[in-house]
């Protein structure tokens, strides 16, 4: 009877060792990527906005030197 009773508890504890391997990945994961994508997808968004105002704004000041002194500060 101890052989099985050892066997049991030896596959109860392999059990118990991967449900927290596998906790501890899907901790390590929220932890590490959630964050960084949500920091990426705020810097798509930012770059795309930035683009589409400047476009808007170039737009707008066409013909006047405030484009000017805009372009001038982007040339090296």
């Amino acid at each position: 009877m101890k052989r099985g009773l050892k066997y049991e508890e030896s596959d109860q504890n392999n059990e118990s060792k991967e449900k927290m391997i596998g906790t501890l990945v899907i901790i390590v994961l929220l932890v590490v990527l959630v964050p960084v994508s949500i920091i990426m997808t705020g810097l798509i968004f930012s770059g795309l906005l930035g683009s589409i105002i400047q476009k808007n704004v170039d737009a707008g000041n066409e013909g006047t030197e405030l484009l000017e002194l805009s372009k001038k500060d982007f040339l090296p």
